[in-house]
């Protein structure tokens, strides 16, 4: 997905619509919108990802969410965002790739939570 100049925001209904390329991701302009509803996990619209523990960056894109808590993994070495939706660590789904890697990756800030 190209989004162009400007703000963009990238639309997630769902954890289905997930496996995108992102070529010109935009740090502290663009944003990543999923729905709570659609992704369940117990997400709510307006969270703070981070502080609620459904957003880390690591290595890997396994969670470190305990049991029923879904996460989002940024594996920031690769640009791929992950969605474990029950937080076992186990089966995760890749939501996109970023082609270009921001030197700062992205963070929960880079998301908005809806219902």
């Amino acid at each position: 997905m190209v989004g162009g100049d400007g703000d963009d925001l990238f639309r997630y209904a769902n954890a289905d619509e997930a496996g995108d390329r992102i070529d010109d991701f935009g740090m502290g302009s663009d944003r990543i919108e999923v729905s709570a509803t659609g992704f369940g996990g117990g997400l709510s619209a307006g969270m703070d990802l981070a502080a609620t523990g459904h957003f880390v960056t690591r290595l890997v894109g396994t969670s470190t969410s305990a049991a029923g808590v879904g996460q989002f993994i940024y594996e920031s070495d690769a640009g791929r965002l992950w969605w474990d939706a029950d937080g076992d660590g186990g089966k995760s789904t890749l939501v996109l790739t970023l082609q270009t890697i921001p030197a700062a990756g992205i963070s929960s800030t880079d998301f908005v939570v809806v219902a």
